[in-house]
C-alpha cells in the first residue's frame, strides 16, 4: 500500500469517527447546561443557607451578651449615689423618725441598710444609734411601712430609691406612730424572677408562658421608665451630662 492509500484509508476512518465526536461534544454540552442549572439553585440554597445561619449564630450571640450583662447588672450590690442635693431634697423631712432592720446573714441587704442609714441621718432625719436585724424577715426588694401622717416622706424615699434602681414599695400601718419602718430585704433580681415564675408557669399551661414574659417585659420596661424619670429628678446634673 502506498502512502497515498495509507492516508485515505485513515481519513476514511476518521471522518465518521470525527462526526460522532462533534455530536458527542455537543450532547455534553448541553448536558452540562441541563445539569449545571438546578446545581447552581442548589449551591444557591446553600449558600442562603449558610448565610442565615450565621446570621442566627451572630443574633444568638448578641443575645447570650445581653442576658449576661443584665445576670451581672442583677447581680450587682443595690448602692445609692448620694450628693448634696440629695441631702436637701431629703432635708424636707427632716426630723422625721425612721428605724431600718435588715435580713440577718444577707450582707448585701445589710449593705444597703447602712448606705440608707448614713443617707438619712445625713438629711437630719431621726434614726436610732443602730441598725436592727431580723432572720424572720421575708420579702424582696424595700419596704417602707409608714404611720398615715407621713405619706409623703415615704412616697419621697420611695421616689429615691427608684432613682437609684432600687425597688421598694410603700404600705401605709396605723399601728406605727408617728414614724417610718424600712424594712431591707434580699435583692430581687427582677429579671431572673421574672423569667423563673415564666418557667413555672409553662409547666403548668405551655400556652401561658409566653403571655407572662409579655408582662414580666412591659414590667420591666414601666421599671425603666418610672427610674429614668426619677433619676432626672434626683440627679438632673449627671443625667444632662450624659
Amino acid at each position: 500500500m502506498t502512502e497515498k492509500e495509507w492516508l485515505e484509508t485513515l481519513l476514511s476512518i476518521l471522518e465518521p469517527a470525527a462526526g460522532w465526536f462533534t455530536v458527542a461534544g455537543a450532547f455534553a454540552a448541553l448536558l452540562f447546561v441541563f445539569v449545571s442549572r438546578p446545581l447552581r439553585k442548589i449551591e444557591a440554597h446553600e449558600r442562603q443557607q449558610l448565610a442565615f445561619k450565621m446570621l442566627q449564630a451572630e443574633t444568638n450571640l448578641e443575645q447570650e451578651r445581653k442576658t449576661r450583662l443584665q445576670m451581672e447588672a442583677s447581680l450587682a450590690p443595690r448602692h445609692i449615689a448620694l450628693t448634696p442635693a440629695v441631702l436637701e431634697r431629703l432635708k424636707q423631712f427632716h426630723g422625721t423618725n425612721a428605724s431600718l432592720t435588715y435580713i440577718t446573714g444577707d450582707s448585701e441587704a445589710g449593705l444597703l441598710a447602712t448606705f440608707l442609714s448614713v443617707t438619712l441621718r445625713g438629711a437630719e432625719w431621726n434614726l436610732p444609734h443602730n441598725l436592727y436585724h431580723s432572720a424572720g424577715l421575708i420579702g424582696l426588694g424595700v419596704q417602707i411601712k409608714h404611720s398615715p401622717e407621713l405619706a409623703d416622706a415615704a412616697n419621697m424615699l420611695h421616689d429615691f430609691l427608684t432613682a437609684n434602681a432600687i425597688e421598694s414599695a410603700v404600705i401605709s400601718d396605723r399601728t406605727i406612730t408617728n414614724g417610718l419602718s424600712v424594712f431591707v430585704f434580699a435583692n430581687p433580681q427582677a429579671y431572673f424572677r421574672d423569667i423563673k415564675v415564666a418557667d413555672v408557669v409553662g409547666m403548668i399551661d405551655p400556652s401561658k408562658k409566653r403571655v407572662v414574659l409579655a408582662l414580666s417585659e412591659e414590667n420591666a420596661k414601666r421599671r425603666e421608665e418610672e427610674t429614668k424619670r426619677q433619676r432626672d429628678i434626683w440627679y438632673p446634673a449627671t443625667t444632662t451630662a450624659k
